[in-house]
């Protein structure tokens, strides 16, 4: 009864604030795209994530540090409620463009100006 109930605080804690481990654990990532920067040192990548029938379909964009110069090698940079047509684009070895026109603010979880070497642009 015990462990049920951290579980259940565990899965609610993170459905509210995000949590990478757990939810890709429970959760199916499908990547729409994804782009390598100029250098080949970051992959961003959208994602359609699915958490099961009571949960809405989430937006997300990742980036990976292939690199290796950072101890968090992925993170979720973006993640929007809904299915939304989101295009990202490396201007340069640092800078991602996010385009999502339709995007509603109100719908938006997270959104990090800035992850390791590589500033996020919207």
């Amino acid at each position: 009864m015990k462990c049920t109930y951290l579980l259940l605080v565990a899965l609610l804690g993170c459905n509210v604030v995000g949590c990478n481990s757990v939810s890709s654990a429970l959760c199916k990532d499908d990547v729409q795209t994804a782009s390598a920067s100029p250098r080949g040192n970051f992959i961003a990548s959208v994602k359609l994530r699915d958490c099961g029938a009571t949960t809405d379909f989430s937006s997300v964009i990742s980036i990976k540090d292939v690199g290796g110069s950072s101890q968090i090698s992925e993170e979720d940079v973006f993640v929007l409620r809904g299915d939304n047509a989101i295009s990202i684009k490396w201007i340069d070895d640092n800078t991602l463009k996010v385009e999502c026109e339709e995007c509603d603010p109100k719908n938006i979880f997270k959104k990090l100006e800035s992850w390791n070497r590589v500033e996020i642009r919207y």
